[in-house]
């Protein structure tokens, strides 16, 4: 199971109205700043039903290379129940680690495995490695033969 969690507080500079996957890509960019992510997380946003974002940020740090059912089962059902509050618009999802830009195998049975968090939350999946963001495409989700 992935190890710890933490809250980041965001300061007013990085309170923003997200409204389309344009201003979610530069909420994403903001946060990772110019030093890139250093730690393998899932980074979780939540907007208000305007799109004005929710001043905490969570981020669930130290998560295994590969997914465990379980854990993912949890955040989903967390997320649900978040959801149901009617100040809660939606959810959006970052997938970080360090390394490399190129999307690894991992990073695809992840993408795949939150797939439904990401259905449930109402945006695209990110992806932030040390010095890049990018949005998993359809075709990163498609399992190789």
């Amino acid at each position: 199971m992935p190890g710890s969690s933490r809250l980041v507080r965001m300061n007013k500079p990085m309170e923003r109205v997200v409204t389309d996957e344009a201003s979610l890509y530069e909420l994403w960019q903001t946060l990772m700043g110019s030093g890139g992510f250093a730690r393998r997380s899932i980074w979780i946003v939540f907007l208000e039903p305007d799109g004005r974002t929710i001043p905490a940020i969570n981020a669930i740090d130290e998560i295994p290379v590969l997914p465990v059912r379980e854990f993912v089962e949890n955040l989903e059902g967390i997320v649900e129940q978040l959801l149901d509050d009617p100040g809660v618009g939606s959810a959006a999802f970052l997938l970080s680690r360090p390394g490399s830009v190129n999307m690894s195998s991992g990073d695809r049975i992840w993408a795949r495995a939150l797939q439904n968090l990401c259905r449930i939350g109402g945006w695209p999946l990110h992806l932030a490695t040390y010095d890049t963001i990018r949005v998993f495409a359809p075709d990163d989700l498609v399992e190789s033969a």
